[in-house]
Parts: structure tokens; C-alpha cells; sequence
């Protein structure tokens, strides 16, 4: 079923307005990136009052963050709203694009370009690059309407003609020319140029000469201006030389790829499908005359769009080697090329299995990076030295919206219309191969006898897996292996029935429309990004949570002061009486908390040992911290709150009496360290099984500073070892910055391998510098200054 006009413009305004609404919705959730997001508020800002500011990069965003701070006043809605307003017109321009191919296919192009974290993110902070990636995508929103329409209409063709020019003035100014004007400029010229026929009529001679003159006025201006290496800003670079290396194949693939995600699993087919000679929705016959020649060379626009990539991705890599950091542009030329594979593949009405299954090992792989690698979605911001806290890791909810989108990808791809099938289509199909005898009813008995075992082992080892354990000496995870093996018969029964049906509904019903919940799943997934993920990333990166918990703290005006921290987003975020006080070292720190009152001071997260270290030893107390969210800077309060915990993680585990412990050991380490004892958090009463995971806390007590030491960890028994080489309260507390007195809680987890053998397991542990222990005393020592604390029963 196609879109009717009236259909299609409905549909297409439909899909802006959530898009829009995705883009825009809690675009002041999130406080100010410090230092990178603050340093282009602060320049705007500068401007607004009259002060001379030296550019280094393109200025028409800071120019309209300050005339959006002039009229609506200085807040992070309204300082982000015109590089919002840029990643509107990126989405404008992918459907006006690629509706060339078809409507339906401009409409799949908008969602593809605006659910990436690569857009999100660019769209919807100061720092980004939305106001670029907008320019771009009407650069090559013009020069395709100027090269590739093929009416004979010379006051038309002069229209394209004038937009491309202020398209390009005004991408120089958003992003500067090599990476927003030549990749799509010179893409379209280039394929304007191999592709043309005779050139006769002067509306072709227009179209066809302008493009090409104003693609190499364009590529020549920004050689020249590469080849000059200037110092300071260029309109043509988009920035000034800063020397730097080139960054490696990889390193650049990889901010397109996560970025991109979760479409980067489908930009390589998309691309080498636009290639292909059969991508064109409209096939012209060799013989065709002029009358019945299609108005737009799509396959010049489907090549074209390919080479925009490209050359997008060398602009990347050129402009990061010399010019600082950007991002990855071209997001409307993704957009439009993923948008046309996915109508194509619907308007083929046959599966796409090949292309479903590569795409969904590529979202595995989208998957494994986000988890291992935290800041890969913001990787495609335009920033350096990123780097995300180890606490911030929230691979969970990326599993969740990745596994969505890969079941839809599966569908949407591989789903055709089929015969409706049978419920007892499995049943039949068994009975049906037993009747033909011989090896067929072999294979038949040996599935349903394999079926039958093992619900019959699950079922048995379901009630007796204390006793397989206990005393039939077997290993925990057997029993768990078969309790789970149980569970298939069933389910392959359930897939059998069940996905048939799934598949004939996609195929069947939603025929034409079979991309829908693709493309939900994707909003699902750019939802995720940019209403939960950068908001939560963001309090990491932006000091805003903690000024705001003293604007809601500070009473009748207590004074804040800020140690070793920029004053910058102070001024933004905190309301202070007397202005904020800068405090350069400990002892000015000291002075300043001594003053009567209830006083507050920011100071950075990894200070706190040593300003805690100083209120133990002068108030013989630990610091209290009344916001600890962030793991950049935290709120520290002079005077305890009432009602209101104490954030301080150190207070949580450093503490001044012992607790009761599970397991008293008591062993020394050269009269500087006493292991007092360990907790064992084990999943079964007395053991942990083979790929379990289980918890030792051990309680430490400092006798005398012990110096710059590590602690090592051996588990060993049955010829495997498990280490657990680590920092204290996960490197948050080193042992280096024990202090006498101390009572330290150190919780480490572990997961038993899943080949580990059963077995009493030792747990060996102490301190290392180099190859050199602290000496165990006493006869816990094995030797080999490791000391003996105890036992751990794997089964």
C-alpha cells in the first residue's frame, strides 16, 4: 500500500513533530559541560557584554547563543535552543532528500537521522555540532536539487542555484568549509559530472556547469587555505592550526560506528545497496524518450549520497589531525541512504535475511563496545579527554534497547508474506517424518527421547540439588546446567509455533508497513540516549546538581567557596549573597571551615582523601559531604545536616570502631596492618558453584601508615587460582592514604569461573610494591609473605 499525497504529508509532519519533540524535551535537564559546553556559554557571553573574544573555530554558533541569551536570557534551554533549531533543519533536510526516492522513504530517513547519539548528543548541547550538521544537509539538499532535477526550466534551476550559494555561506560560518560545504558540494558534482549526457538545453547547462563551478571555487579555496597553514581562524577550515597526529583508521571508524549506532549496523549495506545498479525505485528503459525521462536522477542522488560518506569521513580525519576535534557530519546523508534500503527492502516484498542477520552481529558489536567502553556514545561529540567514571556504567539498559532493536531488525528484515500457518504444524511435521520410517523415525525417537531426558533430569535434579551436591559430591553447576536444559523442549515447542505466527503477522498484515516497529524501536533506543543517558552521563560532567543542592541548603545566605575548583559554573548555578570565595590551598581551606556558622565549599572528588584526612585529624571526625553525586566535585558542609546523610564514601568505609565480623583472623603485616577479619557473601548456604559470583569483605586496621602498597589477592586450590589484585574501596581509598587508627571496610566481588573444580579453596591475601611484600608475622605467613585468612568451598 503506497502513501497518497495527502497521506504522505501527514505522515511526514507527524514523524517531524515527535522527532522534534524527542529533540527537544528536557533540554535544560542537565547542567553545563565543564569545562567544553562552559567555554562556548562563556564566549557567548562575553560577546553579549561587550567584550572582545578571539575565535577559534566557526562562529555562527556562538553567534546565536548570544543573541538567544539576549533575548530570553542567560539559561541552558535557550543556549542549546539554536543548535537544536540546526538539528531540526538536519531532519528537514534528510526527508526533503529523500523523498526524491519516495515519501516513505524521506520519512524513514528523518527517523534514522535523529535517533543516533551522534545527532542527540551534537543537537543538544552548546558544545555540539547541530548548527553544522544542519548546514551541511541543505548544502546537499541545493546542489542535488541544482544537479540532478531534470526539468527544463531555467528560472528554477537559478532558484537552486541561489540557495546553494547562501546554503554555502552559511555552513562556512556554522562549521567552516572542508567539513560542511566540500563533502557534499563535491560529491554531487562529481556524479553530476560522470553522469551527463549531451548537454544542450541552457537550464542543463546551468545546472550541470554551476555545480561543478562552485564545487572546485569551493575545494580550491579551502587547498589553498590548508596549503597556507594560517595562523588563526578560517572560514574555509572552520578553525585554526593546531598540530596534533592524524588519528588513526580505527580511532575514526570508531566515532562513526558508536555514534552512528544503532543504524551504524546498517550503513555498510545501505551503502553498497545504493551502488548496486537495481537501487532506483525508478528504472528508465534504454529507449525512453525525453516525454517519459524521470524528472530526478535518483541513482545519481544514491551515488551521490555514498560519496558524501566518504568524503565526510576524510574531512573528519583532516580536520582532527590539524584543526582540533569535530565530529562526523554527513548525519543527513546516512539518514537518506539507510531510509531508501529500508523502503526498498519493503517495497521488495521478499525477505532480506543476509542483510538482517549482518546487521544484528553489528549491533552485538554496538552492544560490547557500550559496555566496556561507557563514553563511546559520547564519543561523537566534538570533544577531547573524555572519560567517563568507572561508576557510570549502564550496560543493562543498553542490552535492553539494543536486544529491541535487533528483534525488530530480524523481523522487518526476514518477515514476508507467507501461507497462515498451523498451530499443530510441529506436530504434524514430527508425525509426518515417523510414518516415513528408517532413519527419519530414528531422528524422530532421538529428538523426543532427548526431549524426555532432559525434563526428567531438570525435574529430578529440581528435587534432589542439595543432595547431588552434598552427597553425590557433584558440582553446583550441574544441577543448575540441567534445571535450565529442562526448559528447552518447551521453548523450541513455543518458537515453533510462536514465530511463524510473529513472521506471517509482519509479512501479512503489516505488508508495506513492516518497518514501523524497526523504526520504533529506534526511537525506543534515541529516547533512551537522550532523555536518560546524557542526563545521567551529564551529572558527571556538570557541577549543576551540586550547586543547586546548596542553592536549596544555604539558609539565610551561608557562605560558599570553592577549593581548587573553576569559578565559572559557579556563576552560573549558584546564588550566593557575597559572591563565591576561592580557596588555593588546605590551610586557607582550614581558616575558612574554623568561622562560625554553617558554611559550604566545592571541592573536586579526588581531593577528598586528603581534605577528609585533615578534619579526622583537627575535628576527629570524618568531612561531611551533603551531595556526593557527582564523581567530579562534591558539596561539602562545615556543619552536619539535620536529617540528611553524609555522602562520603570514606565515612561509609573507614571507620573508628570494629564491627562484627563473620570470620576473626587477626593476622600482622610488619606491625603496620592488621587483617582483623572478613564477611563472605556467598549465593548457597556455606559454598559459591562454578560461575557464581560471590563477595569477601575484609576489615583492616591501620596501626602505622604502611605506605605506597597494593593488595594481592590469591584464591587458590584444585591447580586454579583466582586473583584479585585491586586498590581499597575500589581505588577510591589506595593504601597509601591509610592513616593510623583507620578501620578500613574493603568489599571486593568475584565470580567463580565457570571450569573451576570443586573444592576447599585457600584465601591467601596481602600488600605489594613492585616484587616486594610486607612481611606476614606470625604462622599465617605460607612462606611466601602471603598470609592465610581463611577458606572458600567451591561446588
Amino acid at each position: 500500500m503506497e502513501l497518497d499525497q495527502r497521506q504522505a504529508k501527514t505522515a511526514a509532519f507527524v514523524t517531524f513533530g515527535a522527532l522534534a519533540a524527542l529533540l527537544l524535551t528536557r533540554l535544560a535537564a542537565f547542567g553545563i559541560w565543564d569545562p567544553w559546553e562552559l567555554n562556548v556559554a562563556d564566549g557567548a557571553r562575553q560577546l553579549m557584554e561587550g567584550q572582545e573574544v578571539t575565535l577559534t573555530q566557526a562562529p555562527l554558533t556562538t553567534w546565536l547563543i548570544k543573541l538567544s541569551f539576549g533575548a530570553f536570557g542567560v539559561d541552558e534551554f535557550f543556549g542549546r535552543l539554536p543548535i537544536a533549531i540546526g538539528g531540526l533543519v538536519a531532519i528537514g533536510s534528510a526527508f526533503f532528500i529523500t523523498k526524491r526516492v519516495s515519501p516513505r522513504a524521506g520519512i524513514y530517513a528523518m527517523v534514522v537521522a535523529a535517533t543516533s547519539p551522534l545527532f542527540l548528543f551534537n543537537a543538544r548541547q552548546m558544545l555540539g555540532d547541530g548548527l553544522a550538521m544542519g548546514a551541511t544537509g541543505l548544502v546537499g539538499l541545493t546542489a542535488a536539487g541544482l544537479a540532478f532535477e531534470r526539468q527544463d526550466d531555467t528560472k528554477r534551476a537559478l532558484l537552486w542555484l541561489g540557495g546553494l550559494v547562501a546554503a554555502i555561506a552559511i555552513a562556512s560560518l556554522a562549521g567552516g568549509a572542508l567539513a560542511t560545504v566540500v563533502p557534499p558540494l563535491l560529491a554531487v558534482a562529481v556524479v553530476a559530472g560522470l553522469r551527463a549526457d549531451a548537454v544542450e538545453s541552457q537550464a542543463a547547462k546551468l545546472r550541470l556547469y554551476g555545480t561543478i563551478g562552485m564545487a572546485t571555487l569551493v575545494t580550491l579555496g579551502v587547498a589553498r587555505a590548508i596549503v597556507a597553514d594560517a595562523a588563526g581562524m578560517s572560514l574555509w577550515l572552520g578553525g585554526a592550526p593546531m598540530g596534533g597526529d592524524p588519528p588513526t583508521f580505527d580511532a575514526a571508524i570508531e566515532v562513526v560506528f558508536h555514534g552512528l549506532a544503532p543504524w551504524s549496523a546498517l550503513i555498510l549495506i545501505a551503502c553498497a545497496h545504493s551502488i548496486s545498479p537495481d537501487a532506483t525505485s525508478i528504472k528508465p528503459t534504454k529507449d525512453e524518450d525525453e516525454a517519459t525521462k524521470p524528472a530526478f536522477d535518483e541513482r545519481g542522488l544514491r551515488l551521490a549520497l555514498v560519496l558524501w560518506m566518504a568524503l565526510g569521513y576524510g574531512a573528519l580525519t583532516l580536520y582532527t589531525a590539524r584543526y582540533g576535534s569535530t565530529t562526523f557530519l554527513p548525519i543527513v546523508a546516512a539518514g537518506a541512504l539507510i531510509g531508501s534500503l529500508l523502503d526498498d527492502i519493503e517495497r521488495s516484498g521478499r525477505p532480506w535475511w543476509a542483510e538482517g542477520i549482518v546487521g544484528a552481529l553489528f549491533v552485538g558489536l554496538i552492544l560490547r563496545d557500550y559496555a566496556l567502553y561507557p563514553e563511546s556514545p559520547a564519543r561523537a561529540l566534538p570533544i577531547e579527554n573524555l572519560e567517563v567514571p568507572e561508576i557510570f556504567n549502564p550496560r543493562k539498559a543498553w542490552a535492553g534497547v539494543c536486544a529491541l532493536f535487533v528483534s525488530m531488525l530480524v523481523l522487518s528484515f526476514g518477515a514476508t508474506g507467507t501461507k497462515k500457518p498451523d498451530p499443530k504444524a510441529p506436530i504434524l511435521f514430527l508425525r509426518e517424518h515417523w510414518k516415513k520410517g528408517g532413519v527419519f523415525r530414528f531422528w524422530v525417537g532421538a529428538a523426543l527421547a532427548l526431549a524426555l531426558a532432559l525434563i526428567v533430569t531438570g525435574l529430578m535434579f529440581t528435587a534432589m540439588k542439595d543432595t547431588a551436591v552434598s552427597e553425590w559430591g557433584l558440582p553446583s553447576i550441574v544441577p543448575r546446567i540441567f534445571q535450565r536444559a529442562m526448559l528447552l523442549p518447551f521453548a523450541a515447542l513455543a518458537a515453533a509455533v510462536i514465530v511463524p505466527m510473529v513472521f506471517y503477522f509482519y509479512g501479512e498484515k503489516l505488508a508495506r508497513f513492516r518497518m514501523l516497529p524497526l523504526l520504533g524501536a529506534a526511537l525506543v533506543f534515541g529516547a533512551y540516549s537522550s532523555l536518560s543517558f546524557q542526563p545521567a552521563l551529564s551529572a558527571h560532567f556538570s557541577p549543576r546538581e551540586v550547586y543547586d543542592t546548596y542553592n536549596e541548603l544555604r539558609g539565610e545566605g551561608a557562605p560558599l567557596a570553592e577549593f581548587h575548583v573553576s569559578g565559572r559554573a559557579g556563576a552560573y548555578y549558584a546564588e550566593t549573597d557575597d559572591g563565591i570565595e576561592q580557596i588555593a590551598n588546605l590551610a586557607e581551606l582550614t581558616e575558612w571551615l574554623d568561622q562560625p556558622g554553617q558554611r559550604f565549599v566545592v571541592i573536586p572528588f579526588d581531593e577528598l582523601p586528603e581534605v577528609n584526612r585533615w578534619y579526622r585529624r583537627n575535628k576527629n571526625r570524618h568531612a561531611y559531604i551533603a551531595d556526593g553525586r557527582s564523581a567530579r566535585v562534591l558539596l561539602l558542609a562545615s556543619e552536619e545536616i539535620d536529617g540528611r546523610e553524609n555522602e562520603n564514601y570514606i565515612a561509609q568505609n573507614v571507620l573508628t570502631e570494629v564491627p562484627e565480623v563473620q570470620h576473626p583472623v587477626g593476622g600482622m603485616f610488619e606491625g603496620k596492618v592488621e587483617l582483623i577479619g572478613y564477611d563472605l557473601e556467598l549465593p548457597q548456604d556455606g559454598y559459591v558453584g562454578a560461575g557464581q559470583d560471590f563477595v569477601v569483605t575484609w576489615y583492616w586496621r591501620v596501626l602505622r601508615r604502611p605506605g605506597n602498597h597494593r593488595i594481592f589477592v590469591h584464591i587458590d586450590g584444585a591447580g586454579n587460582r583466582l586473583n584479585g589484585d585491586h586498590d581499597p574501596v575500589d581505588g577510591r581509598y589506595p593504601v597509601n592514604l591509610w592513616d593510623e587508627g583507620d578501620i578500613v571496610v574493603d568489599r571486593q566481588e568475584f565470580t567463580v569461573p565457570a571450569n573451576y573444580r570443586s573444592g576447599d579453596y585457600s584465601l591467601l591475601i596481602g600488600f605489594f610494591a613492585g616484587s616486594r611484600r610486607l612481611r606476614v608475622e606470625g604462622d599465617r605467613n605460607d612462606g611466601a609473605n602471603r598470609l592465610r585468612a581463611g577458606s572458600l568451598t567451591i561446588r
